[in-house]
């Protein structure tokens, strides 16, 4: 499994909490489509306005692959949205999981 992890800095966190129903509601049918998408996860700093966005991929090529619908599809579905939580991506990694609980299902 490789996680694609985005770093955003800036952000209201206020904001994004008191939409993140509605952004999950948007980008569902989005991340269904993914090749290899098994999930996502944002964790957030309330104090720096850090966000770390974590997606889940079956393989290091599935996370490549899906750069274009982050950078492309995803700031036009979200539209407004994204615009209200403020912010800036400020990087974006690739990292192998080499440990989670609980187990995925093989």
């Amino acid at each position: 499994m490789f996680a694609r992890v985005a770093t955003f800095e800036g952000v209201d966190i206020a904001a994004a909490k008191k939409s993140a129903e509605q952004a999950h509601k948007l980008l569902l049918p989005v991340f269904e489509t993914m090749p290899g998408w098994m999930g996502i996860m944002e964790l957030a700093d309330a104090t720096s306005g850090k966000v770390f966005s974590v997606t889940i991929f079956n393989s290091a090529a599935n996370a490549a692959a899906a750069d274009d619908v982050f950078d492309k599809e995803m700031p036009s579905v979200l539209g407004d949205l994204m615009k209200s939580r403020a912010g800036k991506r400020v990087s974006v990694d690739q990292c192998e999981v080499i440990f989670q609980l609980p187990r995925p299902p093989a």
